[in-house]
Parts: C-alpha cells; structure tokens; sequence
C-alpha cells in the first residue's frame, strides 16, 4: 500500500470504444490516450519501478507501473498511450489504489491505468480539480483538500 494521501477522481478523457471479444464474457475497453504533455519515466518491461509519485498539472490520466499497488485490475480495458516523445506504452487495465494518509485514514485514487513501462506514478491535478477537491500553492507547500475541505495531501516543492 502507498504511503501518501490521496482523493478520488472522475472518469478518464479518453477515446475508446467497448469490443466484444469471442469467448469472453466481458467486453474489452479500448482506450487510446494522447498524454502530449505529460512527463514520464519509461523503462523496459521488467524494469526497476521507483516508489515516486508526481503530481502533474498536463497530464489527463493517472498512470501506475507498480501492479502490486493495485488490490484487483479490470484487466478488460487495454489499450495505448502516446506520449509527447513520441513514445507509446501499452495499456494493461484500469482501477482504483487505496492510500494510507499520515493521519492512517484511507483514501482512494479510482480510474487508475495500469502502464508496465512506467518506473514512477502519475496523479493528474486536473483530474482531481474535475472531482471537486482544491489543489492550493502557497509559500512553496502544495495542498490538497477534499470537498469537505479535509487535507489529503501536503507537499512541499522539490
């Protein structure tokens, strides 16, 4: 489990369409993703993963390579993401890291892809703005709050 806070986010802007794919019981997501201008640490497959999470103001989509935070993966959305560098990384599936804050609550982090070649996270900040929560910089100390104006996270600048 992941030792920073964080909140709830709504459904991803992505384009995809629902398959049905023979001799499954579910249908398949696609989800292709253009991340334009999204800073990522890509590695090959099997790579080390690092324990970082960065917060990012361009990128639409949370993104995790660690599968082992993910309690369960719906392994039904696949997919592609094509990164400003021309890169592209596959799509592994989709779902939700639990976090446990300073305070030992528990919160959720939902819609989050699972991305193979990423050696460290992402959480999107205009995800977070698009559920409500405020993401408030002041004298070099990054804060986020819930609705209820509960702090989730606090983080100075580095």
């Amino acid at each position: 489990m992941a030792m920073f806070c964080a909140l709830h986010d709504v459904e991803a802007k992505e384009k995809g369409e629902v398959m049905a794919v023979e001799g499954h019981s579910k249908a398949l997501k696609v989800v292709n993703l253009d991340e334009l201008h999204a800073q990522v640490h890509l590695e090959r497959v099997g790579g080390k993963q690092e324990q970082r999470w960065y917060l990012d103001f361009d990128a639409s989509n949370h993104m995790m390579g660690s599968k082992e935070a993910f309690p369960e993966i719906d392994s039904n959305v696949i997919g592609m993401v094509k990164f400003g560098d021309g890169s592209r990384v596959a799509i592994r599936g989709r779902d939700t890291i639990i976090f446990r804050c300073q305070n030992d609550e528990h919160h959720a982090l939902t819609d989050v892809y699972y991305i193979v070649q990423l050696r460290s996270s992402i959480i999107s900040i205009g995800q977070l703005d698009e559920r409500g929560n405020e993401v408030l910089i002041k004298d070099g100390v990054l804060r986020i709050r819930d609705r209820e104006q509960r702090l989730l996270s606090k983080v100075k600048r580095s």
